[in-house]
C-alpha cells in the first residue's frame, strides 16, 4: 500500500492521534502548543504575503517585469531602513509613517529566578497607520 502525504496529512494525522472515543462520541485530547499553532491557524484563514508576493502584486498592478517589479520592492525597502537607520521619519500620506523610537536603559527581571537584570538601551524601528489606512483595514472606506 503506498501512502501519500499532502499538505493536509500532518493536521489529519494531529487530530487521529489527539482524539478518543468514547461511547461513540469524539473527545479531543490535552493537544498542547502544536495544536495551537496549526488548528488555530487554520480557523483564522490569515496568510501571510511575503516580499515575493508584493512583487507579483506590483507586476500584476503594473505591467513591469517581475525583475523590475523586484527590483523597486527593493528599492522601496532600502530606502525606508536607511531613513530609519539615520534616524528620518518615513511619512508616506494615507498609509503612516515609519520612525525610530530610541527606549531608554531600565531593569527587568528575570522570570526563572526574579534576579534583577540591566536591560541596555536600544533603538527601534516603529510604524504608525494613517487614519485612512486604519479605515480602510476596517471596511469604513
Amino acid at each position: 500500500m503506498k501512502l501519500f502525504f499532502t499538505k493536509f496529512a500532518a493536521p489529519i494525522m494531529f487530530l487521529a492521534l489527539s482524539t478518543r472515543v468514547c461511547s461513540g462520541f469524539v473527545i479531543p485530547r490535552a493537544t498542547g502548543q502544536y495544536a495551537m499553532r496549526h488548528l488555530s491557524a487554520a480557523a483564522t484563514a490569515e496568510e501571510t504575503i511575503r516580499k515575493t508576493g508584493l512583487v507579483d502584486s506590483v507586476v500584476a498592478k503594473t505591467g513591469l517585469s517581475k525583475k523590475d517589479s523586484e527590483a523597486c520592492v527593493d528599492a522601496f525597502l532600502e530606502s525606508i531602513a536607511e531613513e530609519i537607520t539615520s534616524g528620518n521619519k518615513v511619512n508616506i500620506a494615507g498609509f503612516g509613517t515609519f520612525k525610530r523610537a530610541d527606549r531608554k536603559a531600565r531593569t527587568g527581571r528575570n522570570p526563572k529566578t526574579g534576579e534583577a537584570l540591566q536591560i541596555a538601551a536600544k533603538k527601534a524601528p516603529t510604524f504608525s497607520a494613517a487614519k485612512k489606512f486604519k479605515e480602510q483595514v476596517n471596511g469604513d472606506i
